[in-house]
């Protein structure tokens, strides 16, 4: 009996365990971060959820096991995903969190970041966009004053204006995409409120200087997005965990 007893409360710690790594450490979760060496705890919606939110301690809890200043997220996710993460983030302005969200995917045809969903967080350093994720919303990161860094994936392709307005404290653009033509950045106006020469670009798909036209007009690396650059860095130039981690 107690033999019995014993393989019972085995069977139920092990099943306790499984849970909690598939939902907070997926088996390959350092697998899909590819681009990031370090291990980030990637909290998950199943795709069964379709998405819906977050709640606050499973994502308050995400951030304490990834070190304190890391939130990785994973799984099919919709508006309702992303308000519920600034919303959470927005009650504990103690905890400066880089969002690493390139694995998870849109639940709708509309791959874009919503207008006006982190308005306000000012405790978010930087986020890594997911890797299908289309377009950034109008003022979908107003005042968020303690961003310095974001990382847009390949299928990027249009900036609405005042996408990143007010972001004032931002330094560091990494690009993954190959266009220089952007619908919506014909002057520059994802950036109102960025100083100009502020921010340093990161282009890791580009080898060196390009340049293209379109409608009439020149588009070039340097002025990439119509901003004028502090720098400009190629592939091979610089490494995505170091710009990271300068935000710990």
């Amino acid at each position: 009996m107690k033999t019995k007893n014993i393989i019972i409360i085995m069977v139920i710690l092990i099943i306790t365990i499984s849970c909690n790594i598939e939902y907070l450490g997926p088996d390959n979760a350092i697998e899909e971060a590819s681009k990031v060496d370090f291990f980030i705890y990637q909290i998950h919606l199943s795709a069964s959820n379709n998405g819906g939110a977050f709640q606050c301690p499973i994502i308050y809890d995400a951030i304490d096991r990834s070190g304190g200043s890391r939130l990785g997220i994973r799984g099919v996710i919709d508006t309702t995903t992303i308000k519920s993460i600034a919303e959470c983030l927005r009650q504990r302005p103690d905890k400066h969190v880089f969002l690493y969200a390139e694995n998870v995917i849109f639940k709708d045809n509309n791959k874009t970041w919503p207008s006006e969903s982190f308005t306000n967080v000012r405790n978010l350093t930087g986020i890594y966009f997911p890797a299908d994720m289309q377009a950034i919303g109008n003022n979908a990161f107003y005042n968020c004053t303690s961003i310095e860094a974001i990382v847009l994936g390949s299928n990027f392709n249009t900036m609405y204006p005042r996408m990143l307005a007010s972001v004032t404290n931002l330094k560091h653009v990494v690009y993954y995409g190959s266009r220089l033509d952007f619908t919506g950045a014909t002057d520059g106006n994802a950036w109102e409120g960025i100083p100009k020469g502020q921010m340093t670009l990161y282009l890791g798909n580009f080898e060196g200087y390009q340049e293209t036209n379109s409608k009439g007009e020149k588009y070039t690396t340097t002025n990439w997005a119509k901003y004028t650059w502090k720098k400009v860095y190629y592939k091979g130039e610089f490494n995505i965990e170091d710009i990271i981690e300068v935000l710990e």
